[in-house]
């Protein structure tokens, strides 16, 4: 039996930005955007990627975050408008990727790993 193979709909990266929480100031690299072409992965980020608090997000461990357009649109059903592509800090915006899945992409120069799943920050929860 043929089984879908999952692609990339997006890359998306974002720097560092700061902005005020709770009256404090704060910093984190949640808001990405997607990019056209072919992004390099080094280290631990994209290019043109960065996070604040790589304890928490990121590190060695968490270079890369994907994320299912399949999930982004349950939620535009819950909040009643669009999401783009990066809203939810991801990396990569996938669809139709298998819960097991090959870690080559199709079309990618990258082999991915899955190193565990990504729990909700409680700054967003």
């Amino acid at each position: 039996m043929a089984t879908k193979a999952g692609r990339v709909l997006s890359v998306n990266v974002g720097a560092v930005r700061e902005f005020e929480y709770n009256g404090r100031p704060a910093k984190s690299g949640i808001w990405k955007s997607p990019v056209a072409g072919r992004i390099d992965a080094r280290g631990i980020n994209l290019d043109g990627d960065d996070q604040a608090d790589r304890k928490a997000h990121g590190g060695s461990d968490k270079v890369i975050y994907a994320y299912a357009v399949e999930d982004a649109r349950w939620w535009e059903q819950e909040i009643g408008r669009p999401l783009g592509h990066g809203e939810f800090g991801e990396n990569l915006t996938t669809v139709e990727l298998p819960a097991r899945f090959d870690p080559r992409l199709p079309g990618a120069d990258l082999r991915l790993f899955v190193n565990g799943l990504r729990r909700m920050n409680p700054l967003v929860a």
